[in-house]
């Protein structure tokens, strides 16, 4: 294996970096930010699941995420997409009028405790589908072609994401005026709870 590209730095996508680089002499490619997290093992997650992990040097540091990459005759196109982790990217090539995208974690998960930002997946996603891919190549979940199970596939993670973050907004109101509420009214602010001013 000549290189390989790393989507992000999460440690079930770079665990076995190090042993590719060392034992096949595997160029490790990755986008700036996340390639120092693989250098120095910094937040990859490898804590969480209680699992060693090898910093990897890394060989071609992209320093903008936007640019491409030519492999022999194949041109691999990278895209940022931020929201699974700040400095996601994903990967497409079109091979005899076929595009395949290799969209990495699209089924997320998006929590910050992982680096995920909802909203900005929710536009990453939106990014993904309009390149209108005749196959995925799912990072969990495996690949889906032809092109109307991609859109399926993005579509539902994405109607989910967006479903979830409408719960999250409408929870946050909820606790906000559970707690601002009794303090206006305790405070003689009942003529602005009232006039609809707060």
């Amino acid at each position: 294996m000549n290189s390989i590209i790393a989507t992000h730095s999460h440690i079930d996508h770079i665990g076995s970096l190090s042993r590719f680089r060392q034992e096949y002499g595997t160029k490790i490619i990755a986008y700036e930010p996340d390639a120092q997290a693989i250098e120095t093992g910094a937040r990859v997650g490898a804590e969480t699941y209680e699992v060693g992990y090898q910093p990897c040097p890394v060989d071609i540091h992209l320093e903008k995420a936007e640019r491409c990459l030519r492999f022999g005759k194949y041109v691999l196109k990278i895209i940022h997409i931020p929201g699974h982790t700040k400095d996601s990217i994903a990967i497409y090539t079109d091979v005899a009028s076929k595009r395949i995208l290799f969209g990495q974690d699209v089924n997320g998960s998006y929590e910050a405790i992982w680096g995920g930002k909802p909203n900005q997946a929710i536009t990453s996603l939106q990014k993904l589908m309009e390149l209108k891919a005749d196959i995925l190549c799912e990072g969990h979940f495996g690949i889906y072609p032809p092109d109307a199970e991609v859109n399926k596939y993005i579509d539902d993670c994405l109607h989910q994401l967006q479903q979830r973050t409408r719960g999250l907004h409408e929870r946050f109101l909820q606790l906000y005026h559970s707690r601002l509420y009794p303090t206006l009214l305790s405070s003689n602010y009942s003529t602005y709870l009232v006039n609809g001013k707060v």
